[in-house]
């Protein structure tokens, strides 16, 4: 903790770097369909890579207060991307899960994201490719034990 101004600096610069180099370049060169936003992809995103989940839970994974939130999940399911389906030990409570169109959809995105993604990483050669996505999944994997304790 010897220069933990700089380090705190170093956090704070990271995650806008990151947001700009795989997804805001990537989002001005593939336009969002049907008037969904980032929100609304990011959302979709995570139900692809980890399937159906509480909705006060995906709301935190893309940053939004619940009640900012709602707006977000009612359009997606106003369109038929997201469904509510009943928490199978609670019926009280609901999850959101992808429906077969709103899977379809989000694959075909993801697809032409990973494809983005690619040929951002190919700029680097293999050694500094793995290296760069090694320290990605060292630092997620630390962030998550931190915020586990």
């Amino acid at each position: 903790m010897k220069n933990i101004n700089g380090d705190l600096h170093n956090i704070l610069k990271i995650a806008p770097i990151i947001n700009e180099i795989f997804f805001k370049s990537f989002h001005k060169s593939y336009e969002i369909p049907h008037g969904l936003n980032k929100t609304h992809i990011k959302t979709l995103l995570f139900l692809n890579f980890e399937g159906s989940c509480p909705m006060n839970l995906l709301s935190k994974k893309v940053n939004l207060e619940k009640g900012s939130f709602t707006p977000v999940a009612e359009k997606l399911i106003n369109i038929g991307y997201l469904e509510k389906v009943k928490f199978p030990n609670d019926k009280r409570k609901s999850l959101l899960q992808l429906t077969p169109l709103g899977d379809e959809f989000i694959t075909n995105h993801r697809n032409k994201h990973l494809s983005y993604v690619r040929s951002i990483l190919s700029k680097l050669d293999e050694n500094e490719r793995e290296t760069y996505l090694s320290a990605i999944r060292l630092v997620l994997s630390t962030s998550k034990k931190l915020l586990d304790d």
